[in-house]
């Protein structure tokens, strides 16, 4: 049997499709619902930390002290961890669906998936056992 490659890598029809899945930058819902929880926190840090200072200059404290101290309670209500937690919990997730041998191009995917009714798929292989067959 002998083959003619006419064409590898991103040349192919189906590098063509990867590329332009891959150049898709959508925020999904996942991203979407951190960054209104972040935002959240961060308006009821910045009341709180307004109330804090307003009672601790009424109450005639050291101006730039009562600052500082304002300062540093913005600085560590900022939720920094919440998004290495949730990226954690995800490639744990990714991690199990590979050891059942499925591939997880990006990690906001799992989320994506978890919420569909229905999958629609073609009948080659490729989604079933990780390889494309043409008979």
């Amino acid at each position: 049997m002998e083959c003619i490659v006419a064409a590898t890598g991103e040349k192919t029809f189906f590098g063509k499709t990867s590329k332009l899945v891959g150049s898709v930058n959508q925020t999904g819902n996942f991203q979407k619902v951190l960054l209104k929880v972040t935002a959240f926190l961060m308006v009821i840090s910045i009341v709180l930390v307004l109330i804090i200072l307003i009672v601790v200059l009424v109450r005639g404290n050291d101006v730039l002290e009562s600052l500082s101290v304002c300062v540093v309670l913005l600085v560590a209500s900022i939720p920094i961890a919440m998004q290495v937690v949730c990226t954690t919990t995800m490639a744990v997730g990714a991690h199990a669906l590979a050891k059942k041998r499925a591939i997880v191009s990006r990690l906001s995917s799992i989320e994506e998936l978890a919420g569909m009714n229905i999958l629609c798929s073609d009948k080659t292989g490729t989604l079933t056992k990780n390889e494309l067959t043409i008979k």
